[in-house]
């Protein structure tokens, strides 16, 4: 139940992400190509299963899960700066509209 829960959130929400960061244009290449590298690493670990310890995965799981939250966080860094840059635009464009209307 609770990983039924996590999903129904998970899934919007990460729709929701890509759809304002990814253009319509480019989301199905842009998903296919993180496709790539995602196969390219099970293909390599199922062919290698025997002869990879259970260190060695914990310590390459450790590593990715740890590449993947600095890019989630250079990424959110990244969307807040595009974010207050569009804050700013928009009162700017304010207070020009608002003084054209206020001189007329």
């Amino acid at each position: 139940c609770l990983f039924e829960a996590i999903c129904g959130i998970y899934w919007p929400s990460m729709g929701i992400v890509k759809s304002k960061h990814v253009p319509e244009e480019v989301r199905a290449t842009m998903y296919n190509l993180f496709r790539i590298p995602l196969n390219l690493i099970v293909v390599i670990v199922l062919s290698n299963l025997g002869a990879i310890s259970d260190d060695a995965v914990f310590a390459t799981c450790a590593f990715l899960l740890a590449a993947a939250a600095a890019m989630q966080h250079a990424f959110y860094t990244i969307s807040r700066a595009d974010d207050k840059r569009e804050g700013q635009s928009l009162e700017l464009a304010s207070v020009e509209t608002e003084g054209l209307i206020g001189s007329s």
